[in-house]
């Protein structure tokens, strides 16, 4: 009886394991940000150096998510309510923006899977409108769990879409090309 037991417990644990889609915390890893070229270097050396393989969906997010890290580090102390902003990434998919703030943290999590892929689907907010600084609004498509904003570690809210506001008009056009590409590869809208 008691192997028996032990063997359904092991079993459940198993096909729990293999269907879980949620973010394990100690498996997130910043994203960092693309190595420059050396100077002097060839050119060759300098993709080698940031070549991905083709399979490595996970490798090629981090990649493409590299372009947002660096246009965060570039709006820090520029934009109201940006500071030290760290872009993570899990080997689910997951991605977590961690902002801190003003003396507190602001983290975004959403599976980068649940995105929409569809550029026509998203709000873009243009500056100058009242002093507002010029961002994007990227809707989760329907039925998939909603961008979780927690405060300080506190309780959390949940929201349709994942907002990103940086410095200027240019931050924002070279982070979206890379983010689009991105969730486009992870829905097949875009050959891997």
């Amino acid at each position: 009886m008691f192997k028996k037991f032990i063997f359904s417990l092991l079993v459940c644990s198993f096909l729990a394991a293999c269907g879980s889609d949620s973010t394990d915390l100690a498996s997130l890893e910043p994203v960092g940000t693309r190595p420059k070229m050396q100077e002097g270097g060839k050119p060759t050396d300098a993709l080698s150096s940031v070549a991905v393989h083709d399979t490595d969906l996970h490798g090629k997010v981090k990649w493409c998510l590299q372009a947002l890290q660096e246009e965060y580090d570039k709006a820090n102390g520029k934009v109201p309510g940006i500071g030290k902003v760290t872009v993570l990434l899990d080997q689910n998919l997951m991605v977590v923006i961690r902002n801190e703030a003003d003396g507190g943290v602001i983290e975004k999590k959403v599976n980068m899977k649940d995105l929409q892929a569809d550029p026509k689907t998203y709000e873009f907010i243009v500056d100058g409108v009242s002093g507002d600084f010029p961002g994007v609004k990227i809707p989760v498509m329907e039925g998939k769990p909603k961008v979780e904003i927690t405060k300080n570690g506190g309780s959390s809210e949940k929201a349709d879409k994942l907002e990103i506001i940086l410095a200027d008009r240019d931050s924002v056009e070279r982070f979206l090309t890379s983010f689009l590409q991105a969730v486009q590869i992870l829905q097949g809208k875009i050959a891997g």
